[in-house]
């Protein structure tokens, strides 16, 4: 029987040809798991040098070759100072919220100068807030309402107005919330010059003091 020569250089070759293989096979399916199913993560596609770094597994990159901007929910104001897990709860980055309400349900159930439940406020937070604020702070345009707040109205606490936190069809009227002027007057007398409620004839939003009557509609004064 014929034996055939033994070639070590060939047989070398296919021993790391195997090999290759094998870890490319091995590296497919780790890759598949890591950004696949079980990923920690939840189902996101993603390399991990995206975020993070060869020094450490808990070490991020700084800054992230990762743009939260291509998810559709642009990180501005405060959400860029804010750790990940805020938002996303256990570190699962798919189908998380972008309604501001969906994290800030605390904020709205806690404030305090305008209990917002009592207020009857939605939950459209972006009606007062601001994302890209530097706070929380509320920025709401009452301008948008049908009474636009001017003058010395801007400078009003809300609760002066909406007594007992209530904003839905508070009144417009200015003796809504000047009545207690209106009856107070001496000089001169409202009730005893029988004076209508109009306070706008009189008053002008910059400012309650002083009044000004124009034009004079009994003797024209000149």
């Amino acid at each position: 029987m014929h034996r055939l020569p033994f070639d070590l250089n060939r047989a070398r070759t296919a021993l790391e040809t195997g090999i290759l293989v094998a870890t490319a096979i091995v590296l497919a399916l780790f890759h598949h798991d890591a950004y696949g199913q079980t990923s920690p993560h939840g189902d996101i596609k993603l390399k991990c040098t995206e975020c993070h770094t060869t020094e450490s597994w808990t070490v991020l990159a700084s800054p992230m070759k990762f743009n939260h901007s291509d998810t559709g929910f642009r990180l501005a104001g405060q959400h860029r100072n804010i750790a990940c897990s805020q938002c996303h709860e256990e570190l699962k980055f798919t189908n998380t919220s972008s309604d501001c309400y969906s994290c800030h349900r605390k904020d709205y159930d806690a404030a305090v100068s305008i209990d917002h439940r009592l207020a009857g406020f939605g939950t459209d937070c972006q009606q007062c807030h601001r994302a890209d604020a530097s706070t929380w702070q509320a920025s709401f345009d009452h301008n948008m309402t049908e009474f636009p707040t001017r003058g010395a109205h801007e400078a009003v606490p809300c609760l002066s107005c909406h007594i007992g936190n209530r904003y839905r069809g508070t009144p417009a009227e200015c003796v809504a919330c000047h009545q207690d002027a209106y009856i107070a007057a001496q000089n001169p007398n409202h009730i005893t010059a029988g004076f209508n409620t109009q306070c706008a004839v009189c008053h002008r939003a910059l400012t309650w003091q002083p009044a000004a009557f124009y034009p004079h509609p009994y003797f024209p004064i000149h």
